[in-house]
């Protein structure tokens, strides 16, 4: 047993072996930081009742990337490769352990992930003129694919879109303004649809 587990350990450490170099591309403002943490401790707290401590543990790292990726977006409208390169490589790992057979949805969904939304940028940049979704947020949803399998992209992109109409629609309401026309940080959101997916995931296996 704890040999089958040292693949997955060695890539989870070659994965985490980027955050040694530019820390700078993951600085948050103490307020910001605070609230990642935050965010992380709440949303793990029913992973450790639904599954192994091993995916319980891996759960903690999502939870905190994902925050913390959320938080980088809100602040500056970036969504750092050091983080999610890193998530993506872990969650690979992970599916992995499975096998060559109970890892291929993983793998592809990692790459329709990214191909995906990579492909609705280009387009949008085409008929616009301008940027409109970021290549990262496809290498979010790339996060999406290596964590959750390809079957569950759709799932998570409803979700996030959905909220983000939801969120924003009310936000105008409340101050009484129209939906504003400026760039809008959808890593959150990602973030947000990513982790409930995974929660279902993980509890449909306890």
């Amino acid at each position: 047993m704890a040999q089958s587990n040292q693949p997955t350990v060695a890539m989870m450490r070659f994965a985490l072996l980027p955050l040694q170099g530019p820390f700078e591309l993951l600085e948050l403002p103490a307020k910001r930081r605070a609230l990642a943490l935050w965010i992380t401790l709440i949303a793990s707290i029913p992973t450790a009742f639904l599954t192994t401590p091993e995916l319980a543990l891996a759960s903690f790292i999502l939870a905190l990337g994902l925050a913390w990726a959320a938080m980088i977006d809100i602040d500056r409208f970036v969504l750092p490769d050091i983080l999610t390169l890193s998530l993506i490589v872990i969650g690979l790992a992970l599916a992995l352990r499975e096998g060559p057979s109970g890892a291929w949805p993983y793998i592809v969904g990692t790459a329709a992930g990214y191909l995906a939304l990579a492909g609705v940028a280009q387009i949008y940049r085409r008929v616009c003129g301008r940027n409109g979704l970021g290549l990262g947020d496809a290498k979010l949803l790339t996060v999406a694919g290596a964590w959750l399998g390809w079957m569950a992209r759709p799932f998570v992109v409803l979700i996030a879109s959905l909220v983000c109409l939801v969120s924003l629609g009310a936000i105008a309401l409340w101050r009484r303004q129209t939906i504003p026309s400026g760039p809008i940080p959808f890593g959150p959101y990602l973030a947000g649809a990513i982790w409930i997916v995974w929660l279902v995931q993980i509890g449909g296996r306890a």
